[in-house]
């Protein structure tokens, strides 16, 4: 587990490790634990103490400031979902999102490859899947660990990734494999209960 943190940490891949910050916050405020306030204060001062004694700032700045060829790439996706916004393309539309001079094929964002491919009324039912998922995990109490992956499995998603109904991609080890999990377990509670 450290070294796969260690890894996304030396990619310097931001929206993992962004995931990464925002689904700890949630298992934080799900545990409400005295150790999670600790950790979370443990962590705020050590990166007080790196933004202070570093030029980690600068980078981070002179990184954000820098020309982001996903925002192209998500901007030609949202025009292309607002051609056909109610339904959108459908299943197997090969995009054709230009940028810079090239042509994407994705949106390099799942959320919104399911918005393009599946217009506002797919998308609504991803949102409704997920949050069932989630909220059906939490409302059996089982272990929330397989629910959490989950959510950080689409909050990587959103930055980065394709389709995820397609064919078996990487993808699939930060969706499916979390949601299958997820849905075993509660329905093993659930099983058990009756």
């Amino acid at each position: 587990m450290l070294m796969g943190l260690a890894i996304m940490l030396l990619t310097k891949s931001r929206g993992p490790v962004l995931a990464l910050v925002i689904t700890l916050i949630l298992l934080s405020l799900y545990r409400r634990k005295i150790e999670d306030g600790i950790l979370c204060a443990a962590i705020l001062a050590v990166a007080v103490v790196i933004f202070s004694f570093t030029n980690v700032s600068e980078v981070l700045l002179n990184r954000a400031a820098d020309p982001n060829y996903r925002m192209e790439i998500w901007g030609g996706s949202l025009r292309l979902f607002a051609d056909n916004w109610l339904l959108g393309q459908g299943f197997g539309h090969q995009a054709a999102i230009e940028y810079g001079g090239t042509v994407a094929t994705h949106s390099h964002s799942s959320l919104l490859e399911i918005l393009r491919v599946g217009g506002v009324v797919g998308f609504a039912l991803f949102v409704l899947m997920v949050f069932s998922i989630f909220y059906g995990s939490m409302l059996r109490k089982v272990n929330p660990f397989f629910a959490f992956w989950f959510i950080y499995g689409v909050l990587c998603l959103a930055t980065n990734g394709r389709l995820v109904l397609s064919r078996p991609t990487i993808e699939w080890f930060a969706f499916w494999l979390p949601l299958f999990f997820a849905l075993y377990s509660s329905a093993r509670v659930k099983h058990e209960q009756v």
